[in-house]
Protein backbone atom coordinates (compact mmCIF):
# COMPACT_ATOMS: atom_id res chain seq x y z
CA UNK A 1 0.00 0.00 0.00
CA UNK A 2 2.79 2.43 0.93
CA UNK A 3 4.55 1.60 -2.31
CA UNK A 4 1.41 2.37 -4.30
CA UNK A 5 1.00 5.71 -2.54
CA UNK A 6 4.64 6.54 -3.23
CA UNK A 7 4.17 5.81 -6.92
CA UNK A 8 1.02 7.95 -7.06
CA UNK A 9 2.80 10.84 -5.32
CA UNK A 10 5.75 10.61 -7.72
CA UNK A 11 3.31 10.77 -10.63
CA UNK A 12 1.29 13.65 -9.23
CA UNK A 13 4.16 15.92 -8.09
CA UNK A 14 5.34 16.94 -11.58
CA UNK A 15 1.77 17.77 -12.55
CA UNK A 16 1.31 19.87 -9.40
CA UNK A 17 4.59 21.69 -10.03
CA UNK A 18 3.63 22.37 -13.64
CA UNK A 19 0.24 23.72 -12.54
CA UNK A 20 1.90 26.02 -10.01
CA UNK A 21 4.38 27.30 -12.59
CA UNK A 22 1.55 27.88 -15.07
CA UNK A 23 -0.21 30.01 -12.43
CA UNK A 24 3.00 31.94 -11.72
CA UNK A 25 3.60 32.58 -15.42
CA UNK A 26 0.02 33.82 -15.80
CA UNK A 27 0.47 36.20 -12.85
CA UNK A 28 3.69 37.48 -14.40
CA UNK A 29 1.86 38.13 -17.66
CA UNK A 30 -0.87 39.99 -15.76
CA UNK A 31 1.81 42.16 -14.13
CA UNK A 32 3.21 43.03 -17.54
CA UNK A 33 -0.26 43.82 -18.90
CA UNK A 34 -0.83 46.26 -16.02
CA UNK A 35 2.57 47.83 -16.65
CA UNK A 36 1.70 48.08 -20.34
CA UNK A 37 -1.61 49.77 -19.56
CA UNK A 38 0.18 52.22 -17.26
CA UNK A 39 2.76 53.02 -19.94
CA UNK A 40 0.02 53.68 -22.50
CA UNK A 41 -1.88 55.89 -20.04
CA UNK A 42 1.35 57.82 -19.43
CA UNK A 43 1.78 58.07 -23.21
CA UNK A 44 -1.77 59.36 -23.62
CA UNK A 45 -1.09 62.08 -21.04
CA UNK A 46 2.40 63.20 -22.06
CA UNK A 47 2.45 62.02 -25.70
CA UNK A 48 5.69 60.12 -25.04
CA UNK A 49 6.79 57.06 -23.08
CA UNK A 50 8.70 57.86 -19.88
CA UNK A 51 12.49 58.08 -20.17
CA UNK A 52 14.28 54.85 -19.41
CA UNK A 53 16.42 56.57 -16.83
CA UNK A 54 16.46 60.28 -16.31
CA UNK A 55 18.65 62.87 -14.65
CA UNK A 56 17.30 65.31 -12.13
CA UNK A 57 17.43 68.89 -11.01
CA UNK A 58 19.21 70.45 -9.23
CA UNK A 59 22.35 69.65 -11.20
CA UNK A 60 25.19 68.07 -9.33
CA UNK A 61 28.92 68.07 -10.17
CA UNK A 62 30.89 64.90 -9.43
CA UNK A 63 34.51 65.27 -8.52
CA UNK A 64 36.23 62.34 -10.20
CA UNK A 65 36.13 61.00 -13.76
CA UNK A 66 33.58 61.63 -16.49
CA UNK A 67 32.07 58.20 -15.77
CA UNK A 68 31.17 59.29 -12.26
CA UNK A 69 27.89 60.98 -13.04
CA UNK A 70 24.80 61.88 -11.12
CA UNK A 71 22.17 59.28 -10.39
CA UNK A 72 19.11 58.68 -12.53
CA UNK A 73 15.49 57.80 -11.84
CA UNK A 74 13.89 54.70 -13.35
CA UNK A 75 11.05 54.66 -15.89
CA UNK A 76 9.08 52.60 -13.38
CA UNK A 77 8.99 55.51 -10.92
CA UNK A 78 7.41 57.66 -13.61
CA UNK A 79 4.34 55.38 -13.94
CA UNK A 80 3.69 54.81 -10.24
CA UNK A 81 0.59 57.01 -10.34
CA UNK A 82 -0.76 55.09 -13.34
CA UNK A 83 -0.30 51.87 -11.31
CA UNK A 84 -2.40 53.20 -8.41
CA UNK A 85 0.76 53.93 -6.42
CA UNK A 86 0.26 57.69 -6.14
CA UNK A 87 1.32 57.71 -2.49
CA UNK A 88 4.69 56.20 -3.42
CA UNK A 89 5.06 58.67 -6.29
CA UNK A 90 4.34 61.64 -4.04
CA UNK A 91 6.63 60.28 -1.33
CA UNK A 92 9.74 59.93 -3.48
CA UNK A 93 8.89 62.78 -5.90
CA UNK A 94 10.80 61.49 -8.97
CA UNK A 95 12.93 64.17 -10.59
CA UNK A 96 12.88 66.55 -7.63
CA UNK A 97 16.46 65.65 -6.67
CA UNK A 98 19.08 63.05 -7.61
CA UNK A 99 18.23 59.49 -6.58
CA UNK A 100 21.52 59.34 -4.69
CA UNK A 101 20.37 62.23 -2.55
CA UNK A 102 16.78 61.01 -2.14
CA UNK A 103 17.88 57.59 -0.89
CA UNK A 104 19.62 59.25 2.06
CA UNK A 105 16.33 60.72 3.27
CA UNK A 106 15.01 58.10 5.77
CA UNK A 107 11.39 58.65 4.73
CA UNK A 108 12.16 58.27 1.02
CA UNK A 109 14.56 55.40 1.68
CA UNK A 110 11.68 53.43 3.20
CA UNK A 111 9.76 53.83 -0.06
CA UNK A 112 12.75 52.74 -2.16
CA UNK A 113 12.97 49.60 -0.03
CA UNK A 114 9.27 48.79 -0.33
CA UNK A 115 8.54 45.76 -2.50
CA UNK A 116 5.66 46.32 -4.92
CA UNK A 117 4.04 43.01 -5.99
CA UNK A 118 3.29 44.27 -9.49
CA UNK A 119 7.03 44.64 -10.11
CA UNK A 120 7.82 41.06 -9.04
CA UNK A 121 7.35 37.90 -11.09
CA UNK A 122 6.20 35.07 -8.76
CA UNK A 123 8.74 32.70 -10.37
CA UNK A 124 11.59 35.14 -9.78
CA UNK A 125 13.24 33.92 -6.59
CA UNK A 126 15.48 36.32 -4.74
CA UNK A 127 15.64 38.65 -1.76
CA UNK A 128 13.15 41.50 -1.52
CA UNK A 129 16.08 43.93 -1.40
CA UNK A 130 18.39 43.73 -4.39
CA UNK A 131 21.86 43.28 -2.93
CA UNK A 132 23.39 42.93 -6.42
CA UNK A 133 22.27 46.27 -7.83
CA UNK A 134 22.85 48.64 -4.95
CA UNK A 135 22.91 52.43 -5.12
CA UNK A 136 26.50 53.58 -4.67
CA UNK A 137 26.23 57.19 -3.61
CA UNK A 138 27.68 60.14 -1.80
CA UNK A 139 25.85 63.34 -0.93
CA UNK A 140 25.76 64.31 -4.61
CA UNK A 141 24.63 60.95 -5.92
CA UNK A 142 28.00 60.39 -7.55
CA UNK A 143 29.76 57.06 -8.03
CA UNK A 144 33.07 55.53 -8.92
CA UNK A 145 34.30 54.48 -12.35
CA UNK A 146 34.73 50.81 -11.53
CA UNK A 147 32.39 50.29 -8.58
CA UNK A 148 35.15 48.95 -6.36
CA UNK A 149 35.65 50.32 -2.83
CA UNK A 150 37.82 53.45 -2.50
CA UNK A 151 37.63 54.18 -6.23
CA UNK A 152 36.10 57.52 -7.09
CA UNK A 153 33.25 58.86 -5.00
CA UNK A 154 31.64 55.74 -3.53
CA UNK A 155 30.79 56.17 0.12
CA UNK A 156 27.74 53.93 0.57
CA UNK A 157 26.20 50.89 -1.10
CA UNK A 158 22.48 50.95 -0.37
CA UNK A 159 20.22 48.02 -1.38
CA UNK A 160 16.75 48.93 -2.65
CA UNK A 161 13.66 46.94 -3.61
CA UNK A 162 14.00 44.42 -6.38
CA UNK A 163 12.10 44.36 -9.67
CA UNK A 164 11.69 41.60 -12.26
CA UNK A 165 11.03 43.89 -15.23
CA UNK A 166 13.35 45.98 -17.39
CA UNK A 167 12.62 48.42 -20.22
CA UNK A 168 13.95 47.66 -23.69
CA UNK A 169 17.07 49.63 -24.50
CA UNK A 170 17.23 47.88 -27.85
CA UNK A 171 20.36 46.37 -29.38
CA UNK A 172 22.41 49.48 -30.08
CA UNK A 173 21.40 51.95 -27.32
CA UNK A 174 18.89 54.30 -28.88
CA UNK A 175 17.13 51.83 -31.17
CA UNK A 176 14.82 50.60 -28.40
CA UNK A 177 12.04 52.45 -26.59
CA UNK A 178 13.97 53.44 -23.46
CA UNK A 179 17.25 55.23 -22.85
CA UNK A 180 18.89 58.06 -20.95
CA UNK A 181 16.45 61.00 -21.01
CA UNK A 182 14.59 59.39 -23.93
CA UNK A 183 11.36 60.95 -25.23
CA UNK A 184 9.97 58.41 -27.69
CA UNK A 185 6.38 57.79 -28.69
CA UNK A 186 4.40 55.27 -30.71
CA UNK A 187 5.17 57.21 -33.86
CA UNK A 188 8.81 56.21 -33.41
CA UNK A 189 7.91 52.51 -33.62
CA UNK A 190 8.37 52.06 -37.36
CA UNK A 191 8.33 48.25 -37.31
CA UNK A 192 4.82 48.00 -35.89
CA UNK A 193 3.77 47.97 -32.26
CA UNK A 194 2.99 44.23 -32.33
CA UNK A 195 6.53 43.48 -33.53
CA UNK A 196 8.54 45.55 -31.05
CA UNK A 197 9.47 44.71 -27.45
CA UNK A 198 8.73 47.36 -24.84
CA UNK A 199 9.48 45.57 -21.53
CA UNK A 200 11.25 42.30 -20.72
CA UNK A 201 11.76 40.05 -17.74
CA UNK A 202 15.06 39.60 -15.92
CA UNK A 203 15.24 37.18 -13.01
CA UNK A 204 17.47 37.73 -9.99
CA UNK A 205 18.88 34.20 -10.15
CA UNK A 206 19.85 33.34 -13.69
CA UNK A 207 18.46 30.28 -15.49
CA UNK A 208 22.05 29.22 -16.19
CA UNK A 209 23.06 27.12 -13.15
CA UNK A 210 25.16 29.12 -10.72
CA UNK A 211 24.59 32.48 -12.44
CA UNK A 212 23.28 35.62 -10.77
CA UNK A 213 21.86 37.99 -13.36
CA UNK A 214 20.83 40.43 -10.66
CA UNK A 215 17.26 41.07 -11.75
CA UNK A 216 16.44 44.77 -11.62
CA UNK A 217 15.37 47.59 -9.32
CA UNK A 218 12.41 49.91 -9.68
CA UNK A 219 13.75 53.07 -8.06
CA UNK A 220 16.75 54.11 -10.12
CA UNK A 221 20.48 53.73 -10.63
CA UNK A 222 23.58 55.72 -9.77
CA UNK A 223 25.62 55.28 -12.92
CA UNK A 224 25.17 56.50 -16.48
CA UNK A 225 27.17 53.82 -18.31
CA UNK A 226 27.16 50.04 -18.15
CA UNK A 227 30.27 48.22 -16.99
CA UNK A 228 30.27 44.78 -18.62
CA UNK A 229 31.78 43.05 -15.58
CA UNK A 230 29.73 44.61 -12.80
CA UNK A 231 26.10 43.85 -12.12
CA UNK A 232 25.50 47.01 -10.10
CA UNK A 233 27.02 49.28 -12.72
CA UNK A 234 24.97 51.41 -15.06
CA UNK A 235 21.42 51.57 -16.40
CA UNK A 236 21.24 47.78 -16.78
CA UNK A 237 19.56 47.94 -13.37
CA UNK A 238 16.44 49.26 -15.11
CA UNK A 239 17.04 48.51 -18.81
CA UNK A 240 17.77 45.41 -20.90
CA UNK A 241 20.11 45.14 -23.86
CA UNK A 242 19.35 42.54 -26.53
CA UNK A 243 22.81 41.65 -27.75
CA UNK A 244 23.03 38.81 -25.19
CA UNK A 245 20.90 35.76 -25.89
CA UNK A 246 17.77 35.31 -23.80
CA UNK A 247 18.34 33.28 -20.63
CA UNK A 248 22.11 33.55 -20.85
CA UNK A 249 24.29 34.31 -17.82
CA UNK A 250 24.54 38.00 -18.82
CA UNK A 251 23.35 40.61 -16.34
CA UNK A 252 22.54 42.97 -19.22
CA UNK A 253 19.89 40.97 -21.06
CA UNK A 254 16.50 39.34 -20.55
CA UNK A 255 16.05 36.18 -18.51
CA UNK A 256 13.43 34.35 -16.49
CA UNK A 257 12.92 31.22 -14.41
CA UNK A 258 9.91 30.20 -16.46
CA UNK A 259 10.86 26.98 -18.25
CA UNK A 260 12.36 27.53 -21.73
CA UNK A 261 11.54 31.20 -22.24
CA UNK A 262 10.38 34.51 -20.82
CA UNK A 263 7.46 36.92 -20.93
CA UNK A 264 7.71 40.13 -22.95
CA UNK A 265 5.46 43.18 -23.18
CA UNK A 266 5.12 44.47 -26.74
CA UNK A 267 4.44 48.07 -27.72
CA UNK A 268 0.81 47.36 -28.55
CA UNK A 269 0.20 46.35 -24.92
CA UNK A 270 0.06 42.61 -25.61
CA UNK A 271 2.18 40.13 -23.66
CA UNK A 272 3.92 37.22 -25.35
CA UNK A 273 5.80 34.25 -23.96
CA UNK A 274 8.81 33.86 -26.26
CA UNK A 275 10.85 30.68 -26.28
CA UNK A 276 14.54 30.86 -25.49
CA UNK A 277 15.34 29.06 -28.76
CA UNK A 278 14.18 32.02 -30.85
CA UNK A 279 16.69 32.84 -33.60
CA UNK A 280 19.24 35.11 -31.92
CA UNK A 281 22.41 36.46 -33.51
CA UNK A 282 24.52 39.59 -33.29
CA UNK A 283 27.70 40.00 -35.33
CA UNK A 284 29.99 42.35 -33.43
CA UNK A 285 32.09 42.79 -36.57
CA UNK A 286 29.09 44.47 -38.24
CA UNK A 287 27.18 45.95 -35.31
CA UNK A 288 24.95 48.25 -37.36
CA UNK A 289 24.08 45.76 -40.10
CA UNK A 290 20.61 44.65 -39.06
CA UNK A 291 20.51 42.10 -41.89
CA UNK A 292 22.92 40.03 -39.81
CA UNK A 293 20.74 40.21 -36.68
CA UNK A 294 18.54 37.43 -35.40
CA UNK A 295 14.76 37.62 -34.95
CA UNK A 296 15.27 38.27 -31.24
CA UNK A 297 17.44 41.34 -31.92
CA UNK A 298 15.04 42.67 -34.56
CA UNK A 299 12.16 42.45 -32.08
CA UNK A 300 14.06 44.88 -29.85
CA UNK A 301 14.74 47.36 -32.65
CA UNK A 302 11.91 49.82 -33.20
CA UNK A 303 12.81 50.81 -36.76
CA UNK A 304 14.96 48.46 -38.85
CA UNK A 305 11.98 47.80 -41.17
CA UNK A 306 13.06 44.23 -41.85
CA UNK A 307 10.75 41.23 -42.02
CA UNK A 308 10.59 39.27 -38.79
CA UNK A 309 10.87 35.53 -38.57
CA UNK A 310 8.48 33.46 -36.46
CA UNK A 311 8.47 34.11 -32.73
Amino acid sequence: MIAIISVLVSLLMPAVQQAREAARRTQCQNNLRQIGLALHNYHDTFKVFPPGNTTSLPKCICSKTSFASQSTWSWLTMILSQLEQSNAYLAIAPGSEPVGTAIQNPFKANEFRRSLPIFLCPSDSGPLLNTQRTLSVDGCGCNSTSGYPDDGDDTQKIPVARSSYVGSQGVIPGDGLFGMNSRLNLGDVLDGTSNTILVAERSYVGPVPGSITGGAVWGGVTRSFNHMALIDDGPSGVLANFIPNMNSASHLGAASLHPAGANFLLCDGSVRFIGENIHSHFDSSFPNDTSKWGTYQRLANRGDRRTLGDF
